[in-house]
Parts: structure tokens; C-alpha cells; sequence
């Protein structure tokens, strides 16, 4: 009997334990959806041509609801604490289109998938290889990206971007703002590559 009353009482013991101990709070972010602070310059690239813009994706290792805290070259944490609200690809995308609009005055944008029966004039696509905040709070953004023209498919132009916003080593507020100031230099970037008509 003594046996059986000690594991009863550990049993009961670790329920106590796990009931008492206080859940890590978590912050569930989002990126900015006003206009960046500061200048941002109107290339006017597209003048009155439509732009479509994706598919956008991201490599797998950062296609998840946590943010990605980048350790080393090879090593990442994932912290319960912060998680992103929405479907990375998806805010990634919707902010970069913002992010076209504002630098190219676009009047119609498409994002992806628009339909077959009416092409926008420009596509860009892109994928991200590097979308992460470090220990300190910096921001590395890596993405590959191509432009189309929208009714023959031809290649206008392709390159690769790369990124790095330093951070304050403040709360993950800041590097959230960073990866977010990333986004909007390579939305920049995407907008002065668009060829002329």
C-alpha cells in the first residue's frame, strides 16, 4: 500500500505544479499597414500599368507562426512568446504591395492569383530566403525576385536583394519594426527595377 499512496501523492504533486505555474505570455504581431516613416521616394515606374504582384513565398524553415530568431548561420529559436498573427507569405505580401504603391503610384494592383482573363501589364514574384530578427534585435532580409512582362511571360528582370536593418536591442517590438523597414527598402527596390514601358 505504501507504494501506491507515494505515487499518488507525486502524481498530485506534479498536477499542483503544472496547474500552478504561470502560462509565458504571448505577443501574437503583425506588420505595420501605414506608410513608412520618412520619405519614401515615387519612382513612378509603372505609369498607368497594371502590376500584379506574387506568388510570394518563404523558405520552409520560416514558414510558421513563430518568429524566426536567427542564432548563428545554422542555428534558430522559435520562442512560444512570439508568434505572428497571420500566415507569414500573406502579411509579407500584403505589405510589400503596399509598399509598390506607394513607391511606383500604381493605380491597380493585382495580388496573386489575379485572373487568367485579364494579366496585369507587370508581375513580380519573389521568394525569401532569410526573414529573421537576431538576438539584439537586428533584421536580415534575403529574397530572390523576378519581373515578367504580363502578357508574353518574358523575363524583364530577375536579382537578388539582401537586407539589414540594425537593431536597438529593444523589446521584439523594435525588431518587428526592422524586419517591417526590410520590407519597405526591398519593396523600394522591386520598384526601381520595374522597366519603363
Amino acid at each position: 500500500m505504501k507504494p501506491i499512496r507515494l505515487s499518488l501523492l507525486v502524481a498530485a504533486a506534479v498536477v499542483t505544479g503544472c496547474i500552478s505555474k504561470p502560462a509565458p505570455s504571448q505577443q501574437f504581431f503583425t506588420l505595420p499597414t501605414s506608410p513608412p516613416s520618412g520619405s519614401m521616394e515615387d519612382l513612378g515606374s509603372l505609369e498607368g500599368r497594371t502590376l500584379g504582384f506574387g506568388p510570394v513565398t518563404v523558405a520552409s524553415h520560416l514558414d510558421r507562426s513563430f518568429v524566426a530568431i536567427r542564432l548563428d548561420d545554422t542555428v534558430y529559436e522559435f520562442a512560444d512568446s512570439l508568434r505572428w498573427a497571420a500566415p507569414v507569405e500573406t502579411m509579407v505580401q500584403e505589405r510589400l504591395v503596399e509598399g509598390l504603391v506607394w513607391a511606383t503610384s500604381a493605380q491597380d494592383v493585382q495580388a496573386f492569383p489575379w485572373a487568367s482573363t485579364r494579366p496585369p501589364a507587370v508581375q513580380v514574384s519573389a521568394r525569401l530566403v532569410r526573414f529573421e530578427v537576431t538576438p539584439d534585435g537586428s533584421a536580415d532580409l534575403s529574397a530572390y525576385w523576378l519581373i515578367r512582362d504580363g502578357t508574353s511571360r518574358e523575363v524583364l528582370a530577375s536579382g537578388n536583394f539582401v537586407n539589414h536593418q540594425p537593431g536597438d536591442g529593444g523589446p521584439a517590438r523594435s525588431a518587428i519594426a526592422a524586419l517591417d523597414r526590410a520590407l519597405i527598402a526591398f519593396a523600394q527596390e522591386l520598384a526601381a527595377r520595374i522597366p519603363p514601358p
